[in-house]
């Protein structure tokens, strides 16, 4: 699924970012790349 996602982005122009709830990764990134 995270090849998907990556591809469907790229195809889309989108950002992709992997994050993690369980340990907290990439999280704070993705809220500051939403909100820029």
């Amino acid at each position: 699924p995270t090849e998907e996602a990556k591809q469907f982005a790229s195809e889309n122009n989108l950002s992709f970012i992997e994050t993690s709830a369980l340990d907290a990764s990439n999280v704070e990134l993705a809220f500051q790349n939403i909100l820029t």
